[in-house]
């Protein structure tokens, strides 16, 4: 909202050969414009050209547009072609910067900013290159796949902290995490790989992602349990597999070095709308 009335922004992370990433807001009908195609071709780590454009510096360095700005997207010059060459021999720097900077599990997929696709054979190197204590969150795009079909899909849980319980379905109780008194409920759990054609990675889906990706509810996972069921949960599970997706993981790396916690967290995930799917195959 601005004195004239409502209007739209939008923040786009730039990000030069000093490796430090600027926020770029952009507003009005840069928005619609200029964003929307650098939406589109976001993983090409577009070059961007900017003039007349709002400089900040105060709380650190930030950009914004102006009316006057005028913006080109990979423009034909020497010096956009050398950008362009750093930015290809520096891939895995600047992947490695996103993800500890530019990934919120809160911001839409949508947002130009994040959209920066990594291979699952980078990821070990990523989390290389993680300070002491960082947390690694990521956004791939692959295949789920559910390897034991004999693993329960489901785990009894407070509903009020989604914490695991010994109660039974429906049975009333005051949870012993978040003292409160509620009702005892199913909750969807799988353990899956993820599979982009580059590397497979260990990974457990929780609660609502789960649900989404098997196309069932917790309480359908609950009821069609055990080996008479298997049927039903491996047909859930060969067309989970069919799908490629966009996935948010997460990864804690000292919690990965223990024996307890050897699988990333999917924090959401998103069918692919388009021809990788229509032609995708398990």
């Amino acid at each position: 909202m601005t004195a004239y009335g409502p209007t739209t922004i939008q923040e786009i992370y730039v990000i030069d050969e000093s490796l430090n990433p600027i926020c770029l807001t952009m507003w009005g009908k840069f928005v619609q414009d200029e964003c929307q195609k650098i939406s589109e071709i976001i993983e090409d780590k577009p070059i961007i050209l900017g003039t007349k454009i709002s400089v900040r510096s105060r709380n650190g360095l930030s950009l914004s547009s102006r009316p006057s700005s005028t913006f080109t997207i990979n423009p034909i010059l020497p010096e956009a072609a050398t950008m362009k060459k750093w930015a290809d021999d520096n891939d895995l720097i600047i992947k490695s910067i996103i993800a500890r900077n530019l990934t919120y599990p809160s911001a839409p997929l949508s947002s130009v900013g994040i959209r920066e696709i990594v291979k699952n054979c980078d990821i070990a190197e990523l989390i290389k290159g993680l300070q002491p204590m960082e947390k690694l969150k990521i956004w791939i795009e692959a295949k789920i796949k559910v390897i034991d079909l004999d693993q329960i899909f489901y785990y009894m849980s407070c509903v009020g902290c989604n914490k695991g319980t010994g109660y039974k379905y429906n049975e009333s109780f005051v949870c012993m995490y978040c003292k409160n008194q509620g009702v005892c409920k199913p909750r969807a759990r799988a353990y899956v790989e993820l599979d982009d054609n580059t590397g497979k990675i260990a990974a457990i889906m929780f609660g609502e992602v789960a649900e989404e990706a098997f196309g069932c509810s917790a309480i359908e996972l609950m009821e069609n349990s055990g080996e008479e069921h298997q049927p039903y949960i491996k047909s859930v599970a060969d067309k989970l597999s069919t799908k490629i997706w966009k996935i948010q993981v997460y990864a804690d790396p000292e919690k990965l070095n223990e024996k307890r916690h050897k699988h990333f967290n999917v924090l959401s995930i998103e069918a692919m709308e388009d021809e990788r799917n229509d032609g995708s195959s398990s």
